[in-house]
């Protein structure tokens, strides 16, 4: 049963986009990995990801030279609904400037 999955990463999606700052560069269906488009460079969001605990995405800068904070993120059946909060909420943090963020 692929629901779970779907789910998952569709609800991921959402949330992320409605995030200011983070859009969505492409309409298609998708599965488990989505894109999105950062407010800040990817390295730094990736950065404040890793501080949090979590495996960032995949920087599409070097494959997408028009998406230069693009970033390829996955969502499995795994992840619950508590995990995709935390991740919604680094990834809100991370639109700030690396020196309005707190250590």
């Amino acid at each position: 049963n692929i629901a779970p999955a779907f789910d998952s990463s569709r609800n991921a999606r959402r949330r992320v986009a409605e995030l200011a700052g983070f859009e969505l560069p492409f309409a298609a269906p998708f599965f488990k990995e989505f894109t999105v488009t950062c407010p800040a460079p990817v390295h730094q969001v990736n950065a404040r990801l890793r501080e949090a605990g979590m495996i960032g995405g995949y920087s599409l800068r070097r494959d997408f030279d028009w998406l230069p904070n693009g970033l390829l993120l996955c969502v499995t059946e795994k992840r619950r609904r508590h995990e995709i909060d935390a991740l919604v909420s680094v990834l809100a943090d991370a639109r700030r400037p690396c020196e309005e963020m707190s250590p």
